[in-house]
């Protein structure tokens, strides 16, 4: 008996540190250009040391499939920051 494996469809997020180091004072930012649906699911966080970035890997029945032992495609995204500086 063969059994399939199951389809995934998921997609990588790079995210710098330094985006995460605002996003943890409490800054405002958006993902901008970003293919992530509001109900995605974050499945996964790494980080790669040799690009110095952080790896959001998200899954969403709206991703193209990834075949067994195909990359996970890698998708860009522009951050803008917000700040509010609280003028009183």
């Amino acid at each position: 008996m063969i059994v399939k494996a199951p389809e995934i469809r998921r997609i990588i997020i790079p995210i710098s540190p330094f985006a995460v180091g605002e996003l943890c004072k409490n800054r405002k930012f958006e993902i901008t250009g970003s293919p992530i649906p509001d109900d995605a699911k974050l499945t996964g966080v790494y980080f790669d040391n040799a690009k110095n970035v952080f790896l959001l890997h998200f899954e969403h029945e709206s991703f193209d499939p990834v075949r067994e032992g195909e990359p996970i495609p890698i998708h860009e995204a522009k951050i803008e920051y917000k700040y509010d500086y609280g003028v009183h």
